[in-house]
């Protein structure tokens, strides 16, 4: 009985130690499980104010996706326009060189022009000559044949019997001088119609040339006005295109930057490429305007010489005109 006393005694002190360690263990459970549920609230609030987070990211993200779309077809219209002022700008150039060579063919022609109305103005003095020399030896010629008429008129009068061989020979020198006057008379006429188809053919000419000198001053005046109307338009249109597309990309370089500091989008040597690029583009509009300046000063100096030029060879030309005329 005693042993199983002491038995049982040792067996309740073993449960009532064991059962104190199992309270004890239950209640740093329990602890434990309370500070882990805490945990997990925490834990689901911040989930929460992450995926807020993540949704204001994601909105941020396709408004910049859009704001970047915009900004590309921006740039691909300004390059389109930019395009297409080029092509004119090119056909500017191409127009300009054919009326130069135009102009040159003119200006060639214009000195055929003026040797051979030279050749054809001497020609005229010459002729001139002739036919004056021809008109005194025809006015002579008349002179001796109408003196000789009224001779013979007088003699036939006053002789009304003769010898039938001197009224021969008078008559057959008679008939020998009218021929002679006839065949110096067709001479003049044929002279006096050269002379005229000569006249109206300077004339022509002359005409010609003076209304060649004109057109080619007034082309000349009309081309450098055009040129003048074209480098100004390019100036004001095409350079403030130019400007306009430079200050979008450089907003939309610097948009690219500003995003890529906060989201991290956009790689470094990209930014870089670029910036590079949007400088060359810069560098490039500069020295665009700086050629339009150029060519504007050298079209200003070329319109001053040829209003000079052709002021003088005008009035030259036009006296030269009159005195052939003349």
């Amino acid at each position: 009985m005693l042993e199983a006393w002491r038995m049982r005694r040792l067996m309740e002190r073993e449960l009532d130690k064991r059962s104190n360690d199992w309270s004890a263990r239950l209640a740093r459970f329990q602890a434990e499980q309370q500070r882990l549920r805490d945990r997990v609230m925490e834990l689901a609030e911040q989930n929460v104010s992450f995926q807020r987070e993540v949704t204001l990211f994601e909105s941020n993200r396709v408004e910049a996706s859009n704001k970047i779309r915009s900004l590309e077809l921006q740039n691909k219209q300004l390059n389109d326009e930019m395009d297409k002022v080029k092509g004119e700008h090119t056909s500017l150039y191409r127009s300009s060189v054919e009326l130069h060579d135009s102009f040159t063919k003119a200006a060639e022609e214009r000195d055929q022009i003026q040797e051979c109305l030279k050749s054809k103005e001497d020609n005229s003095r010459a002729l001139h000559k002739v036919i004056a020399r021809l008109q005194g030896a025809s006015n002579e010629q008349e002179k001796t044949i109408n003196g000789l008429r009224q001779g013979f008129s007088v003699e036939l009068g006053n002789r009304s019997v003769g010898s039938s061989e001197s009224i021969t020979r008078m008559q057959m020198e008679l008939l020998r001088l009218t021929g002679v006057q006839q065949k110096l008379r067709k001479e003049i006429q044929s002279c006096n119609l050269e002379v005229e188809s000569l006249q109206q053919e300077n004339i022509g000419i002359s005409n010609r040339l003076q209304s060649s000198g004109n057109g080619l001053s007034l082309s000349s005046h009309r081309l450098v006005l055009e040129l003048h109307a074209r480098v100004d338009n390019l100036h004001m249109q095409g350079l403030s295109l130019l400007e306009d597309t430079s200050c979008l990309c450089g907003k939309l370089l610097g948009v690219m930057k500003s995003k890529s500091e906060t989201i991290g989008s956009v790689d470094a040597l990209a930014d870089i490429e670029y910036t590079v690029k949007y400088q060359n583009l810069r560098q490039g509009i500069d020295y665009l305007a700086l050629s339009l300046r150029k060519v504007k000063s050298v079209l200003v100096e070329k319109h001053n010489k040829e209003d000079n030029i052709v002021g003088v060879s005008v009035g030259h030309d036009t006296l030269y005109v009159i005195a052939v005329l003349e």
